[in-house]
């Protein structure tokens, strides 16, 4: 009966998904293939570069604040119904299954901590940091941003999509972008405390584990619907898999009126989370990872904070692959002597770039100069900001040699760009 109401379940969601994405090929057909440009991008991260920085009210703003209303009454749905990452994770997880690709999963109870940090750093607090001085004016432009306009050039794009989708669930498991990443979701995931319809124990429970075994959100749902009666974590997506999995229906997505009260509660698995010393020294190598790879090369957040997971799950994951892979010990090793000399030498050029940059900015160009030289043999890729920022300094100084030389590597640069595009 439980595998009926999973396939049935999946069906329901598989019909939302394809559904809210026909609508959005047919957005993009109107504005491009039609030229009708009164609707703009619909996208949450208008709330912030135009609603709250510029006092502009966009298609994506409109979007946004729609998404939050709804969500005080059935929570964080769109992350489980209507999401095109979702979709993908959904549909990508049920070929792995089909095909027996192994992943591994790594529950983490402090995920979506994580996707508010992100929040809050790159898309909250610059909109109010950017936000221009004096009075703005309110204005209502629904389609003052192109619906391509904020996607990332189509390589770059394309390379943070397989590690995303791919690469990251072969190691964290179910949905690691929704879990540790997406601001958006988690925007939308806090106001599961006050929804009016959520996860809701209804029936007595055999606290038999299946609900928890099946979240992909790593949420303990025996323990929360055995203690709180319902869920509340900001990670619940509504997708209501532990409902359809529940063998005795204990479980229900619905208002309060249903709520079944047995005054019982059970402790956290043992050995469900990782423990918290531990887990938290994960999320400082992720956070020291990702910010370092983000702010020097410009690959985006989610690419950077990607590649700081999977950092991390190697270094966490390094004991069990030696134990259980003893033929590929040197394999081991050689990753090691690899990333680590690596992730040392960018997080040394990253430190002199930003030092560089906050004595340039103050006007001291000699302690510039110096953190900019240091920094310079340590990058793959130079910024171009510490180019300009050298040739100023240079041209200043008197040192045409040097400046000369900048200017002739930031002309190749372009060169080459050209010839790739």
């Amino acid at each position: 009966m439980s595998e009926q109401k999973i396939k049935r379940l999946f069906r329901l969601r598989l019909i939302a998904f394809l559904g809210v994405h026909l609508a959005i090929l047919s957005h993009l057909y109107l504005w491009y293939g039609w030229g009708q440009q009164q609707i703009g991008a619909i996208d949450f991260a208008e709330m912030f570069r135009n609603f709250l920085e510029r006092n502009t009210l966009t298609a994506g703003a409109v979007f946004g604040l729609l998404v939050l209303g709804a969500a005080f009454f059935w929570g964080r749905f769109l992350c489980g119904w209507f999401c095109h990452i979702g979709l993908a994770y959904d549909l990508l997880d049920h070929l792995m299954r089909k095909i027996k690709i192994r992943q591994d999963h790594l529950p983490l109870r402090y995920g979506p901590w994580a996707c508010l940090i992100i929040l809050v750093y790159f898309f909250i607090w610059p909109s109010f940091s950017e936000r221009p001085q004096g009075t703005i004016p309110f204005q209502i432009e629904l389609g003052a941003t192109a619906p391509l306009s904020l996607f990332q050039p189509f390589t770059a794009a394309l390379i943070t999509l397989a590690v995303v989708l791919v690469v990251l669930p072969l190691a964290l498991g179910p949905r690691p972008f929704c879990r540790h990443l997406c601001p958006w979701g988690i925007m939308v995931g806090w106001t599961n405390r006050w929804s009016r319809f959520r996860v809701r124990k209804v029936d007595s429970c055999t606290r038999c584990g299946e609900c928890t075994k099946q979240c992909p959100m790593d949420i303990d749902v025996s323990r929360a619907i055995n203690s709180t009666f319902d869920v509340r974590s900001a990670a619940c997506i509504q997708c209501q898999q532990c409902v359809a999995v529940c063998p005795v229906d204990a479980l229900a997505f619905s208002g309060p009126q249903q709520t079944c009260s047995e005054p019982i509660a059970v402790a956290e698995q043992k050995g469900f989370y990782l423990p918290r010393p531990i887990e938290l020294l994960f999320w400082l190598t992720v956070a020291l990872v990702g910010w370092v790879y983000d702010e020097m090369y410009a690959i985006g957040h989610f690419l950077a904070f990607s590649i700081g997971l999977l950092v991390a799950w190697y270094f966490l994951r390094l004991p069990r692959l030696w134990q259980q892979y003893k033929k590929l010990r040197a394999l081991w090793v050689m990753l090691v002597c690899i990333l680590v000399p690596i992730i040392v030498k960018d997080g040394y050029a990253h430190y002199h770039f930003r030092c560089g940059f906050r004595a340039f900015s103050a006007g001291d160009y000699t302690q510039a100069e110096m953190h900019y030289e240091k920094a310079d043999p340590a990058f793959w890729v130079d910024p171009t900001v510490m180019w300009l920022h050298l040739y100023v300094i240079y041209k200043q100084t008197g040192k045409t040699e040097k400046q000369a030389e900048i200017r002739a590597r930031y002309e190749q640069r372009q060169k080459r760009a050209k010839a790739g595009n």
